[in-house]
């Protein structure tokens, strides 16, 4: 474990959710300072931060666009990836925080604000514990705002992972009816707003994807459900 790598991770800001913030710490507690790279494997981060796999493919994806980390090695059936940390990156290159020019890039726009979440305790050898709770990394400094997603591709990006979890969460006459086929339409301060192709009744469906979409984001946000033709898929 690194404390070095821990500190750099926990200063860095402009993450597109809590989530990739969680995920680059307990990284960063794999940081092998001889070799300057981490390998855990995608399923021992899911049990460290306590999220689905594809919530970890889709952070582990996240900081390599924003800058955060780089692929050394690719990983297959047999070994796992190995990353290595930009140490000399604190403001992700879809930030440009504090005045500091991010590097030129096509940027990603970020999920949510830059809420800290302090660094997970972790085993090297695999065991985990419970990460300690959310805080604001100074006291003087308020929360920062929530950004809404306008890409349309991200948007799609973000739907498509919480229907993979929905499916697993919700009967399945629910999903069929009223999510399968579902599009996002737009994001903001009103509403999340979702496409369906059947009115959705009361209150339940709508909390359970209220709960999963504030996972992926790390953001407390309210669903609205639309009633959209087939063809406007």
């Amino acid at each position: 474990m690194s404390w070095a790598a821990s500190a750099w991770a926990k200063k860095t800001r402009g993450h597109r959710s809590h989530s990739t913030k969680l995920l680059l710490l307990v990284l960063a507690d794999y940081h092998n300072t001889e070799t300057d790279t981490a390998w855990p494997s995608q399923q021992t981060l899911a049990a460290d931060c306590e999220m689905p796999l594809r919530t970890v493919q889709w952070c582990l994806r996240s900081l390599r666009e924003l800058g955060f980390i780089q692929v050394v090695q690719k990983g297959n059936q047999y070994r796992p990836t190995v990353y290595k940390m930009r140490f000399d990156q604190v403001y992700s290159l879809a930030s440009g925080a504090a005045g500091i020019a991010s590097v030129a890039c096509a940027p990603a726009p970020a999920i949510s604000g830059d809420a800290i979440i302090a660094p997970a305790k972790v085993n090297p050898q695999g065991a985990t514990s419970e990460p300690a709770s959310p805080r604001h990394s100074n006291p003087q400094e308020p929360p920062g705002k929530d950004i809404y997603i306008s890409e349309p591709g991200k948007l799609s990006a973000v739907w498509d992972l919480a229907l993979e979890d929905l499916e697993a969460r919700v009967t399945r006459p629910f999903f069929e009816t009223y999510l399968r086929g579902s599009v996002v339409l737009s994001d903001g301060p009103d509403a999340f707003v979702v496409g369906v192709h059947s009115v959705v009744p009361g209150n339940g469906l709508k909390a359970r994807v209220e709960e999963v979409l504030s996972e992926l984001t790390g953001r407390s946000l309210r669903v609205k459900f639309k009633e959209v033709q087939n063809e406007s898929r």
